[in-house]
């Protein structure tokens, strides 16, 4: 006969303890956070060029494009307006001419009075940025857009008083006669100064023979409220020119030929 097994005690067995929950899962990044965060860049021209009187092959008489091309930079995050001025140092904005239609650049163009020409090559075309490595044209060619074609970034008043980034051109001159587009292109060279972050394109701009030039035009409120504050601009305020489009007779062609705009960069306090 078996003998009779004792009871189970079951308070004294040692059961395992339960397992753990599982642990949370790890916050979001904050530079997550930091990448979802947009910037935009919006170029508007304040003030359009129209019209330049063609400057020839020659190099002293060099006459700008009218009105002075004045350039605007909007620059937003998340939809709000920022104005970061060490960022605005390594901002600059590169001039290019274009055909009528926007199709074709025109940066260069055979010089009739050069003696040896040759080829335009592909290789004038291939920079890797048009801010930072700009070839001369190859022996027989000019460009047809001479001046300074780079702007650096300004911190300016604006007409109502607010801040904000400016880009001037004052001294753009065009070679030869006909109709064109201006195209500026905005460069971070902080960043990649390879690549555009914003472009804007101007309207049409005429550029007229000298005996047809209908005259410049008068100064903006905009480019003599920057002119006050060291901007150099061509500053106008009378009108003692011919403003008509079409072509003008040869004595008053011959009175544009002499000074009219005051000096460049000191406007007469009591035009502005």
């Amino acid at each position: 006969m078996l003998p009779s097994s004792a009871p189970l005690d079951f308070e004294s067995v040692d059961l395992p303890p339960p397992p753990h929950p599982p642990p949370p899962p790890p916050p979001p990044h904050q530079h997550a956070e930091a990448a979802a965060s947009t910037q935009t860049n919006q170029l508007i021209i304040r003030q359009q060029p129209n019209r330049a009187r063609m400057c020839g092959f020659g190099t002293k008489d060099y006459r700008p494009v009218d009105p002075a091309p004045i350039l605007q930079l909007i620059r937003k995050e998340d939809s709000q307006i920022v104005l970061d001025y060490k960022q605005a140092t390594a901002l600059v904005c590169h001039a290019s001419l274009w055909s009528a239609d926007g199709n074709e650049e025109r940066s260069v163009v055979l010089n009739p009075t050069s003696a040896g020409t040759t080829r335009r090559t592909e290789a004038l075309y291939q920079t890797e940025s048009p801010v930072l490595s700009n070839p001369p044209p190859p022996n027989g060619y000019v460009s047809v857009l001479v001046g300074c074609l780079v702007s650096p970034c300004h911190v300016l008043t604006d007409v109502d008083g607010s801040k904000s980034l400016f880009f001037t051109f004052p001294d753009l001159s065009i070679r030869t006669s006909g109709q064109y587009l201006l195209k500026f292109s905005l460069y971070d060279i902080g960043q990649d100064a390879s690549h555009a972050i914003a472009f804007a394109i101007s309207d049409l701009i005429s550029v007229y023979p000298p005996k047809t030039f209908p005259g410049m035009t008068e100064s903006s409120q905009l480019a003599k409220c920057l002119a006050r504050q060291g901007i150099k601009l061509h500053i106008r305020s009378d009108m003692r020119r011919n403003h008509n489009l079409g072509p003008i007779s040869a004595d008053a062609a011959q009175q544009n030929d002499g000074p009219s705009a005051k000096a460049f960069g000191d406007p007469d306090p009591t035009d502005l």
